[in-house]
């Protein structure tokens, strides 16, 4: 899956801009950037910018949480 994002969209790019770590905790905030140029799970590429550009009055980012320790942890079960 991650290949194909990555076929899908070539000039991908993550940037840290904000780590907040505690304790055996952490988070990392992310800014994802890159052009969707090619197929990605056998739907063409509409060749549009990432994140696409904000309207006015419109929600500009999302915030999302993996618990990739749990995720793990059930895959493995």
């Amino acid at each position: 899956m991650l290949a194909s994002f990555l076929d899908a969209v070539p000039d991908f790019a993550a940037e840290p801009v904000r780590v907040v770590a505690e304790d055996d905790w952490f988070a990392i905030s992310f800014v994802l950037t890159g052009a969707n140029t090619g197929p990605f799970t056998r739907t063409p590429g509409p060749s549009t910018a990432l994140p696409p550009p904000a309207d006015p009055g419109k929600l500009a980012d999302h915030w999302g949480l993996v618990d990739l320790a749990t995720l793990f942890a059930q895959l493995q079960s």
